[in-house]
């Protein structure tokens, strides 16, 4: 109760909501993150590769991926990130006998994740609960179809053209992948749709809507004679990213620290 934010702005309509349910804050709004285009979208894309990118926490159910690839033919998943759970997940790739069709990857440069992604026919996500997930904008922008759970506020800028929601199941997550990877020209449309709404967005676009919300707040400040700030020579803006529901299971976030 110490600190009361003036205005607090959540990154989708889905993590608003989850601010007010959790902490009785109610949100002046959202503004979605923005993506960067992706120059590589002319590569031929592989019908049997897909890719997830994710930091390697158990809530976001990579392990649901890998069981869905169990499930497929020929299929390949790129797994790009690191985290907790990587020896885990090494370890049920292994018990799966998928040694030769899931490939781990990190530390790789920004246009090298732009390639894997436009080289890949569609992109897997399971997690628990995600306020947003920029990286769901960067694979539509590479022309990736998006096979996903039905939650979290990515699902907010997805449509049925480009993308297909699934419960958090192994077998609808393989069928969809099988669907992608028979149907050239489903693919093809979808990859298509995802390029066109990823356009919407851009972090000029959310800079401009954020701005002009802090402006508004500022000014607002200066026409109330009541408020008054102690030890303060001029109005702080904090912007807190990881600051939700931790893992979902009540252990720390992947960036956090006892300090």
């Amino acid at each position: 109760d110490s600190v009361k934010p003036l205005m607090t702005v959540a990154n989708s309509k889905y993590c608003s909501d989850y601010i007010f349910e959790s902490l009785k804050i109610k949100c002046d709004g959202y503004i979605y993150p923005g993506c960067d285009l992706n120059p590589y979208t002319k590569i031929k894309k592989d019908r049997n590769l897909f890719i997830t990118v994710s930091q390697l926490w158990s809530h976001k159910r990579v392990h649901l991926l890998l069981e869905s690839i169990k499930l497929t033919d020929e299929t390949e998943l790129i797994i790009v990130g690191s985290g907790p759970e990587k020896e885990n997940l090494k370890k049920t790739v292994k018990q799966l006998n998928l040694q030769n069709r899931v490939f781990f990857l990190e530390n790789l440069k920004n246009y090298e994740i732009q390639i894997l992604l436009a080289r890949s026919c569609g992109f897997l996500f399971a997690p628990i609960r995600e306020p947003f997930g920029i990286v769901i904008l960067e694979a539509m922008s590479a022309g990736c179809p998006i096979i996903s759970v039905n939650e979290g506020g990515f699902t907010e800028v997805l449509n049925s053209k480009n993308s297909f929601l699934c419960n958090p199941f192994p077998h609808e997550f393989a069928d969809k992948i099988k669907l992608l990877q028979n149907d050239e020209i489903l693919m093809l449309k979808m990859s298509a749709e995802s390029q066109k709404l990823s356009k919407q967005y851009s972090w000029k676009k959310s800079a401009i809507k954020l701005k002009q919300k802090i402006s508004n707040v500022l000014e607002n400040t200066k026409k109330n004679e009541n408020l008054h700030y102690t030890d303060y020579d001029s109005q702080k803006i904090g912007i807190q990213y990881y600051g939700w529901y931790q893992e979902g299971y009540g252990n720390s976030h992947w960036n956090d620290s006892n300090d």
